[in-house]
């Protein structure tokens, strides 16, 4: 593992953080102790780049021309510290033991850098350079080209680009990207059903999207999974229900591809699954909804907002009507 720091990116920071980092590479040099020091060391600088430190490190970080560069010298530093660390085990007689300790102890320094990347990019979410810098480590996360990001990490960097959304648009479009990532990673939570077509299965429930010139998604259902319809899934528009005479309704609703708009809905135990969700702040009901891997075009707006948040915070959403 090779990792090379550009004359550009240290011409990006001022003298002072320049000889703050030079301290940094020289304690690991001099008190190298174990790759669990390091991993403590970054833990604890990701720390402090979480919600309520955000304007300590944004002083701290102000004169910083990019994200990237911190990152490039955090890790500069990993490689010299290992560097270090492996040739102290030189002696050592399983390699091979200990080749897949180190690959372990370094994805898990890996994953602390990518957070702290979010992290260093959400601190100041109103600059264009930290939004492209935030929609850049998105896009390496889902090619898997870096760990995933960290749910919890997700949902701070997320929020912080929210929060900042009211004054900048830039800022909307990378809280949303951040909300569609959060999705991706709710697709270990899809119930293990054998799900079929509602339409090729001739059952008689009926289930309406918005009528609108999109695309809606393929319905499914799972036979195996039929619950008292007060209880079961539900998927038409606010004060509208066509299956009121039947006493069954599928336990969950799959709901996958095309698109679907919110506003006017009424929606309860559904899973939408690469979906591309459309709304613009009016009133809507969601209770027990999972997004998995969508695509959110929303409006920016309070109301669009409050559900933003509650994508970057929880699996399983419920969203009352204002």
């Amino acid at each position: 593992m090779n990792f090379v720091l550009r004359s550009e990116e240290m011409a990006s920071l001022n003298e002072k953080d320049r000889e703050w980092f030079s301290g940094k590479i020289h304690a690991a040099i001099t008190s190298l102790q174990t790759s669990e020091w390091i991993k403590t060391q970054i833990s604890n600088a990701v720390e402090e780049f979480r919600p309520k430190w955000w304007r300590k490190a944004g002083e701290k970080f102000l004169a910083v021309g990019s994200p990237i560069a911190i990152c490039a010298l955090i890790v500069a530093l990993l490689a010299v510290a290992f560097g270090a660390l492996y040739q102290s085990f030189s002696h050592v007689k399983e390699e091979t033991e200990f080749r897949t300790h180190t690959r372990d102890e370094l994805k898990a320094i890996h994953i602390e850098v990518v957070s702290a990347r979010a992290l260093i990019s959400a601190n100041q979410p109103l600059k264009k350079q930290n939004q492209d810098a935030a929609t850049e480590l998105i896009v390496q996360a889902r090619q898997g080209s870096i760990p995933p990001i960290p749910a919890p990490i997700v949902r701070d960097a997320g929020d912080s680009f929210v929060q900042a959304s009211s004054q900048d648009q830039g800022a909307w479009k990378v809280a949303l990207e951040y909300a569609a990532y959060r999705s991706l990673l709710n697709t270990p939570e899809i119930p293990k059903y054998k799900p079929e077509s509602l339409r090729a299965s001739n059952q008689a429930w009926g289930y309406n999207f918005v009528p609108d010139n999109h695309t809606p998604p393929t319905l499914q259902f799972s036979k195996s999974y039929l619950v008292p319809r007060q209880q079961g899934a539900h998927l038409d528009l606010i004060g509208k229900d066509e299956n009121t005479k039947l006493d069954q309704a599928p336990g969950w609703l799959f709901a996958s591809g095309g698109s679907a708009t919110l506003d006017g809905m009424d929606i309860r135990n559904v899973i939408f699954e690469g979906v591309q969700i459309y709304y613009s702040g009016k009133e809507v009901i969601l209770k027990n909804v999972i997004f998995i891997d969508c695509k959110f075009m929303f409006d920016r707006g309070p109301r669009t907002g409050q559900l933003a948040v509650q994508l970057l915070t929880s699996t399983i959403i419920t969203f009352p009507p204002s």
